[in-house]
C-alpha cells in the first residue's frame, strides 16, 4: 500500500501542477483532519482544489469535501498572508520530498514550504525568508523551525538524482561501503529502495549484491541503469496504477517500472487523477472510521449516563426503605420516645444544665427505665438525640414529638420514591436510544463510503437559471450587482428582457440563441421574474411583469436627468404580463458522478427529462423559514433513493436549495391539504 509520495512522484506531480496552476489566484485555504485544501481560480480550468497533506501527498482533487464553518488557527494565518495572491511558481527542491510554492502580490513574494518526508510540515515564509508560521515547531540537530528565524532546508543524505555527475557517482559506488547494493544506491542518490531496485533491473545487476567493493563492471552497469532511469523520467509515458493478483492497489507510479513487471498496470490520464482517486478513497475510509469512533463514543457516553441513572434508582429505593424503617421503628416505641423527648425539653425549660440532664438520663438508662433506655447520645448543639431502636441508631429532633419525627422520615421516603418514576423513564429512553445507535453503528459499519466528485459549473450557474419547456436558457440576477452584470455582459440581440413591475426585482433574460422565443417560454420566464422579486417577501400570490427587447434597455439617463447606480431605463413600449402566479418548483437531478438541484417554473421542470418527476416539490410565498423548508424538502428528496444516490443528493441539496428558494415559504400541496 502506498503511504506517501516518493521523490519521483513529486517530480512528476510538480511538472503537472506547474502547467495547470501557475499564474492562478489563490481564492481560499481550508483545513480538514490535518489536510489542507488550497482553492485556486485558474485561467483555463476554472476552480481547482489542491490537496496538501504534510508528510504524505500533494495533488489536485475533484472530490467534494465538507469543510468546517470556521478556519483553523493556521488557516487564518495563511489566509491573512497569501489569500488573493497569485501563484508565481511551484517547484521541487533539489529533487527532494519538498515542494516550494511562491505567491506574489504587490511586488512581495511569500513562500510556502511543503515537506513530504517523515511526519511532514507546512511552513509559510515572509518575503524576507523568515518563518511566519508552521504546522509543527521543533528544534533539530541541523536546523530549527520556530517563528521569526530564517528558514533552512534540511541537509540531503545524498546528491540530487537528476543532477549528480556520473563521475562523482562512480567514485561513490567504488569507495562507499554499505550493507547491500540497494542501500548504497539509495543513500548516494537520496532515493528510496524501490527506485534503487529499478536501477539494478535496468542495469541487469543483481539487487541482492553486497554494497561494498563493487567490481568496476558492476559500477559501469549501474551508471547505465541510472542514465536509463533519467531518460525514462523525461518520456511522456502514461501514469500507471499497479494492481496485485486480487486487484488490490500496490502503487501509483508516474511511469512503468520493471520492478512491477509481474503486476497488472492500469493507465490514468494524469498523475493527480490517479493520486486523487487512491488517497481520497483512503480519506473516505478514514472518515468512516472517525464517524464509527464518534458513534461508539456516543454510545459509551449514553451507557455511562444510563448506569448512573440505574444507580440513582437503587439509591432512592434504598433511601425510601431506610426512611420508612426509621418511621416504623419510632411508631413501635412511640410512647417511650415521646416520654424521653418530653423529659429533655421540660428540663431545658427549667434551665437544668445539660450535664445534669445527661447524668440523670444515663442513670435512668442503667436502671432500664422506659424512654431513657432508648437513648444513646444527646447532641445539644444541633438539637438532636440518637436513639437505638431494635438495634438501629436513629437521629431525631428533640424539639419535635415522636410522631412529628416519624412523619418527617415518611416524607423523606415519599420524596425519594417520587424521583424513581422519572429516573426509570429516563433509563427506558436511554435504553431505546442506545439500541437505535447500536443498530445505526452496525449499518454504518456495513455502509459503503461513496466519493462524490465536484461538478464543473456552467457560466450561467452563478445566476438563478432554468431551461424552459421549449429548451431555452432563462437566467435571473441574484442581486443588484448580478442584475447589472447579466444585462451588460449577457443581454444580446435576439434575447428578451423581463422585469417584474415592482421595486427590488431580478432582471430575467431569455437567451434566444438565434431562434424565435415562443409564448410558453415567455410565460415560464414571467413566473421566474415575479418569484425572484420583492413580491415574494411581501407574500403576494400574483404580480405583474413585462418584457422588452435588448434595444429598449439602457443604463444611460436622458440628458439633464440622473440615474442611480445599478438602475436602468426602458425605452418604448413594454409588453405587460398581468397576474402572474408566484411559485417555484424544485427537484434533484441525479447523474453518475454527482447530483444537483434545479429550480424553476413547474412546467419547465416537468419537461426536463433528467428530473425525477415524483421528486418535484412546489413552494409558494409563506412565513416558514426557508432553511427549515429546505431541510424538509431534502428529506423528501432522499426518500426511496439508493445509498449511492442518497449520498450524492445529501452532499449538495441543502445548500443549493437555500440558494434557490426566493424566501420564506410554504410547500404548496401541504397548504392545499390544510
Amino acid at each position: 500500500m502506498k503511504v506517501a509520495m516518493t521523490n519521483f512522484d513529486i517530480n512528476a506531480i510538480i511538472t503537472e501542477l506547474s502547467q495547470r496552476l501557475s499564474k492562478s489566484e489563490l481564492k481560499n485555504i481550508f483545513e480538514l483532519n490535518d489536510i489542507f485544501f488550497f482553492k485556486f481560480r485558474t485561467k483555463t480550468e476554472g476552480t481547482q482544489f489542491l490537496v496538501v497533506e504534510p508528510g504524505k501527498r500533494i495533488h489536485l482533487t475533484k472530490y467534494k469535501r465538507d469543510f468546517p464553518p470556521s478556519p483553523s488557527g493556521l488557516c487564518k494565518v495563511f489566509r491573512q498572508h497569501i489569500k488573493g495572491k497569485w501563484l508565481q511558481s511551484i517547484e521541487q527542491y533539489d529533487f527532494d520530498r519538498i515542494c516550494v510554492m511562491k505567491f506574489e502580490a504587490y511586488e512581495k513574494v511569500y513562500t510556502l514550504i511543503i515537506e513530504l518526508f517523515s511526519k511532514g510540515n507546512i511552513i509559510l515564509l515572509s518575503p524576507e525568508g523568515k518563518i511566519l508560521v508552521a504546522k509543527n515547531y521543533k528544534k533539530m540537530r541541523d536546523r530549527d523551525i520556530h517563528p521569526g528565524i530564517e528558514f533552512k532546508f534540511p541537509p540531503s543524505s545524498g546528491q540530487n538524482f537528476l543532477k549528480a555527475d556520473l563521475d562523482w557517482i562512480q567514485q561513490q559506488f567504488s569507495e562507499r561501503k554499505e550493507k547491500d547494493i540497494l542501500t548504497l544506491i539509495s543513500k548516494t542518490l537520496n532515493i528510496n529502495k524501490l527506485y534503487a531496485q529499478e536501477i539494478c533491473l535496468l542495469a541487469e545487476v543483481d539487487p541482492k549484491l553486497a554494497g561494498e567493493e563493487l567490481p568496476e563492471e558492476v559500477v559501469q552497469k549501474l551508471l547505465i541503469g541510472i542514465t536509463k532511469l533519467r531518460e525514462k523520467m523525461k518520456s511522456l509515458a502514461p501514469v500507471k496504477v499497479v494492481h496485485g493478483e486480487t486487484n488490490e492497489l500496490i502503487d501509483i507510479i508516474p511511469f512503468s517500472l520493471k520492478v512491477y513487471a509481474q503486476y497488472k498496470e492500469e493507465p490514468f490520464d494524469s498523475f493527480s487523477e490517479a493520486l486523487d482517486f487512491y488517497f481520497s478513497t483512503m480519506d473516505s475510509e478514514k472518515e468512516s472510521k472517525v464517524e464509527l469512533s464518534a458513534e461508539a463514543k456516543r454510545i459509551k457516553h449514553l451507557q455511562e449516563v444510563k448506569r448512573k441513572q440505574v444507580e440513582h434508582i437503587e439509591e432512592m429505593t434504598w433511601q425510601a426503605k431506610k426512611e420508612k424503617e426509621k418511621a416504623n421503628a419510632i411508631y413501635l416505641y412511640l410512647n417511650e420516645v415521646d416520654e424521653l423527648l418530653s423529659t429533655i425539653t421540660n428540663a431545658r425549660r427549667k434551665n437544668v444544665p445539660w450535664t445534669e440532664i445527661k447524668e440523670k438520663l444515663a442513670k435512668a438508662a442503667k436502671e432500664n427505665r422506659k424512654g431513657a433506655r432508648l437513648l444513646k447520645k444527646i447532641n445539644e448543639k444541633n438539637k438532636t438525640v440518637v436513639l437505638t431502636l431494635d438495634g438501629k441508631d436513629i437521629v431525631v429532633d428533640f424539639l419535635k414529638s415522636a410522631s412529628e419525627n416519624a412523619n418527617n422520615f415518611y416524607l423523606r421516603a415519599k420524596k425519594a420514591e417520587s424521583k424513581i418514576p422519572g429516573a426509570q423513564k429516563k433509563v427506558q429512553e436511554l435504553t431505546e436510544q442506545i439500541k437505535k445507535l447500536e443498530l445505526g453503528l452496525e449499518t454504518l459499519a456495513k455502509k459503503e463510503r461513496i466519493l462524490i466528485e465536484k461538478r464543473k459549473r456552467e457560466w450561467y450557474e452563478k445566476f438563478h437559471w432554468f431551461r424552459s419547456s421549449d429548451g431555452f436558457l432563462v437566467i435571473a440576477g441574484k442581486d443588484q450587482r448580478t442584475n447589472v452584470d447579466l444585462t451588460k455582459k449577457y443581454l444580446e440581440k435576439g434575447d428578451l428582457f423581463l422585469h417584474a413591475d415592482i421595486h427590488g426585482a431580478a432582471v430575467v433574460i431569455i437567451k434566444g440563441e438565434g431562434k424565435t422565443i415562443p409564448q410558453s417560454t415567455i410565460d415560464e420566464a414571467a413566473i421566474f421574474s415575479v418569484s425572484y422579486s420583492k413580491a415574494w417577501k411581501d407574500r403576494l400570490s400574483t404580480a405583474d411583469t413585462y418584457w422588452v427587447t435588448p434595444e429598449q434597455v439602457s443604463f444611460s439617463a436622458p440628458s439633464g436627468e440622473y440615474l442611480a447606480k445599478g438602475s436602468f431605463i426602458i425605452k418604448g413600449k413594454k409588453t405587460i404580463l398581468k397576474n402572474i402566479q408566484l411559485e417555484i418548483a424544485v427537484a434533484p437531478v441525479i447523474e453518475e458522478k454527482w447530483a444537483y438541484v434545479l429550480a424553476g417554473p413547474l412546467a419547465a421542470l416537468k419537461a426536463n427529462p433528467k428530473i425525477l418527476k415524483e421528486k418535484i416539490i412546489t413552494v409558494i410565498p409563506g412565513d416558514i423559514l426557508k432553511s427549515k423548508i429546505a431541510k424538509k424538502i431534502v428529506n423528501r428528496f432522499l426518500e426511496g433513493l439508493s445509498d449511492s444516490d442518497r449520498a450524492k443528493v445529501a452532499a449538495v441539496a441543502l445548500n443549493e436549495l437555500i440558494s434557490h428558494l426566493p424566501g420564506d415559504c410554504f410547500i404548496k400541496n401541504e397548504l392545499d391539504k390544510k
